[in-house]
């Protein structure tokens, strides 16, 4: 055995109580390494990681007056040629010209209406390529008031 001061001898063994105090303050460190990881993933706003509608023109589910177009906003640009926008009114199919991206905002489609829309309940149906590949498609139902 070492001499004075390096003695093995001199050393305590670890209590149960030094133990405890030891696996309490890794579970202390674990449950806050778990918050903070928690904290940083409900902070990543998984829309804008994936291809999906952020906003629409008519909104989903309002009473509107006639549009001249509808309008809708997604979180990312799709692939090319990729987005289908398709107004119904019941099962039937509402004439409209073909899908446009703005100029300025490849995020922006829009639609224009070749007559105006009938006092009644419509929906938009949507669906594009967003660019990891995926099919992305969902409705927006809304109905037009007239007075």
């Amino acid at each position: 055995m070492k001499g004075e001061g390096g003695s093995f001898r001199n050393r305590r063994p670890l209590e149960a109580g030094n133990r405890a105090t030891g696996a309490r303050r890794s579970l202390l460190i674990l449950a806050l390494l778990g918050l903070i990881t928690g904290a940083a993933c409900a902070a990543i706003d998984h829309e804008a990681l994936h291809f999906a509608l952020s906003k629409s023109v008519p909104e989903k589910d309002t009473a509107i007056a006639p549009p001249d177009e509808l309008r809708l906003w997604f979180t990312q640009e799709p692939q090319d040629n990729s987005i289908s926008i398709r107004l119904l009114a019941g099962e039937e199919l509402v004439e409209t010209e073909p899908a446009v991206q703005d100029p300025d905002d490849g995020t922006v489609f829009s639609v224009a209406l070749e007559n105006a829309l009938a006092a009644g309940a419509y929906t938009i149906a949507w669906r594009g390529l967003g660019q990891d590949g995926h099919v992305v498609r969902g409705e927006i139902p809304f109905s037009v008031v007239v007075e």
